[in-house]
């Protein structure tokens, strides 16, 4: 029997519509589209010796039909084909990577590459990839992958970083999921009843909430499948040992009492939680290192020592910042304060040695990955603070500081011209003017004055004067025409009868006009869209923009170095753009070039349809607010960048208004 052809069954069978094309299954598989095309007629005959048979549409892809469904079912039996785990259908990479992780963590004896292949129905090649990032996944938690003739892979290393490794390939951390034991060597250790693992946690949170500790969401998921792991793996005498200086620590916290009472109330119901010193200082160092953002809480009640250090390390960033972009961000309502919140729980995870460890962070968690300007300014950061403490950067991180700095764009505000606004209504002046009442109440900031006319009235008013007319004359349906002249000024329907609910489509279609947001964004002259032009690796696009944008050799040989750094350290590719960002004080305003592709190319493992360079200073906090809408919208909208290309400053425009507008 064929592997690779009962592979592709598998995975049939477990797709949805249980169709799939040869390309999605060479992905799946890890082979070409043409092995898969060869290896057809072995699938089609497995299938016709066993009850069923092979589908082929054009466009759509294979599939089988079942002809013979006791036979069918007798063949599924016996290999297995709809009890195998999700983990081991290679739907993705990740998957393959968490799955072999998983063996290599929990392995005792070591488990050979070929058993690994095998299982995951890989060649040896198609294994390389995945078995590298596992390793990689590995190390980032501190343990060491070591391979011996004979025994096959296995990690050696602290206990307690095995088990925060194995916490973190374990399986969704969702608390409805349940927990991967598809493999004989990890089931052990995550073994637990589904009732059994729900009142575990809930235990953990009601200790949790009474205290005065709080984590984010997602960490209070880790900690519950972390309390699994520790009770199985000591019940086999697979014990914490720290050093002396990380239990005299956090003894002297909140942190350690808080461990004592979740274990104790755990143990109240489950046996295994009778838990030594140790093993209690490490789930209070877990705890920790797992606490959330939250400015009620003050650092210095925590823990005295590294407050201080996180103080003195944000004054220096400060100062860092202000240098390297012109701008004070310490002078932002709340930026000090919220700055010296992460870098105090960086502090911690560094002093416990626990910075830096891969995490399958949930989308929500990453979003704002997808912001280019702060990516770029939460790089300058975590640059800089790694000369000061060797630390280990993780994509939460990156995307912790990345949120930092949106929520301080966000609450930066254009400048506002209120507006001047005439308002009719088809009972008389009176009536306009209580009309536009409840619109003046709501945005105040936004209308310098409403003047009350009636219809006819309006061919008198000079444009220049008129930011805008509420028409109160018209028809019950809000698409219906609007009655009245032609007119020069921006028109827009408000009627009191509908209850107010125009008061949101006044405000987008209108009220917008205050926000002086235009004046913000670079210039005309400072678009360029270069079309028709080919690249073929990344290395080579930012070899030409440093040919292109250097004024002499060194500055050219400098920004070779900065941009392939940057690609290197945090991938410049959003969505469906990669995006270069180069910081040029020498320039008053930020020059954007625009690069769109005839069709998509391969940038690293994904397309991209357009390539984009930004360069030049930004002088005010207002300018680097649109700019980083401007950048966000790159990625927020792929199937606006043609029209980008076509006229890009009404484009950005446009984007700019719609982040002003209400949803």
């Amino acid at each position: 029997m064929s592997n690779r052809a009962l592979q592709i069954i598998i995975q049939l069978s477990n797709a949805p519509d249980h169709t799939m094309t040869s390309q999605e299954l060479a992905e799946r598989i890890g082979v070409s589209a043409h092995t898969i095309k060869n290896e057809m007629p072995m699938v089609a005959r497995m299938l016709e010796e066993n009850g069923a048979r092979l589908v082929s549409r054009r466009h759509k892809g294979y599939s089988f039909d079942i002809l013979d469904g006791e036979t069918f079912d007798t063949f599924s039996a016996v290999t297995s084909i709809r009890q195998t785990p999700g983990s081991m259908l290679n739907a993705d990479r990740e998957s393959r990577v968490r799955y072999l992780s998983r063996r290599i963590i929990s392995t005792e004896t070591g488990i050979k590459k070929e058993q690994m292949a095998d299982q995951l129905f890989l060649s040896a090649s198609a294994l390389r990839e995945p078995l590298s990032m596992a390793t990689h996944l590995c190390e980032s938690f501190g343990l060491r992958v070591v391979s011996r003739p004979g025994t096959g892979m296995r990690v050696e290393g602290e206990e307690h970083r095995r088990r925060l490794a194995l916490t973190e390939v374990s399986g969704v951390h969702f608390h409805k999921e349940t927990l991967d034991c598809s493999d004989p060597d990890s089931a052990p250790w995550l073994s637990c009843g589904y009732e059994e693992r729900q009142d575990i946690r809930h235990i953990f949170l009601k200790v949790l909430r009474e205290s005065p500790v709080s984590l984010r969401d997602s960490a209070t998921q880790r900690v519950a499948v972390y309390l699994i792991i520790a009770r199985n793996r000591v019940r086999t005498g697979h014990f914490v040992q720290l050093p002396d200086a990380y239990v005299d620590s956090i003894a002297d916290t909140m942190f350690y009492p808080l461990a004592q009472s979740i274990y104790r109330a755990i143990s109240e119901q489950f046996e295994g939680y009778d838990m030594p010193r140790q093993e209690i200082a490490f789930l209070g160092i877990l705890l920790f290192c797992f606490l959330d953002v939250n400015l009620d809480r003050v650092p210095e009640s925590l823990h005295p020592g590294m407050a201080a250090q996180a103080r003195r390390l944000t004054d220096r960033v400060m100062e860092h910042l202000l240098k390297e972009t012109g701008l004070d961000f310490a002078a932002l309502p709340g930026a000090r304060d919220l700055l010296q919140q992460i870098l105090f729980n960086l502090i911690v995870q560094h002093f416990y040695g626990l910075d830096g460890g891969t995490q399958y962070d949930y989308a929500y968690e990453l979003q704002f990955l997808n912001c280019p300007l702060c990516v770029e300014l939460a790089g300058v950061v975590l640059d800089y603070i790694r000369t000061i403490y060797p630390f280990r950067v993780n994509r939460f991180l990156l995307a912790l500081t990345c949120c930092y700095f949106f929520g301080l764009l966000a609450r930066v505000k254009y400048p506002i011209r209120p507006l001047h606004l005439y308002s009719t209504h088809f009972l008389g002046a009176e009536f306009a003017r209580q009309q536009a009442e409840g619109l003046i109440a709501r945005y105040p900031e936004l209308i310098a004055e409403v003047t009350p006319m009636n219809l006819y009235e309006l061919r008198r008013i000079d444009p220049s004067t008129c930011d805008g007319v509420l028409m109160g004359n018209g028809a019950e349906r809000e698409d219906a025409p609007k009655p009245g002249y032609r007119y020069e000024y921006p028109v827009e329907v408000l009627l009191l009868i509908r209850g107010g609910r125009d008061y949101g489509r006044v405000y987008n279609t209108l009220l917008v006009n205050a926000y002086q947001y235009r004046q913000q964004l670079p210039p005309a002259e400072n678009y360029k869209v270069i079309r028709n032009f080919q690249y073929y690796t990344p290395e080579q696009f930012i070899q030409y923009l440093a040919g292109v944008h250097g004024r002499d050799e060194a500055e050219r040989q400098a920004l070779l170095e900065e941009l392939l750094e940057r690609e290197k350290c945090w991938s410049c590719q959003y969505g469906e753009v990669a995006l270069f960002l180069h910081n040029d004080q020498t320039l008053d305003e930020a020059k954007i070039e625009f690069y769109p592709l005839e069709k998509r190319a391969l940038w690293r493992e994904r397309k991209v349809r357009a390539l984009i360079y930004v360069s030049g200073g930004i002088r005010t906090w207002q300018k680097m607010k649109a700019i980083s809408t401007l950048l966000d919208s790159f990625a927020r909208y792929p199937d606006e960048l043609e029209d980008f290309a076509d006229d890009p400053v009404a484009t950005a425009e446009r984007w700019l208004r719609r982040s002003l507008q209400l949803l």
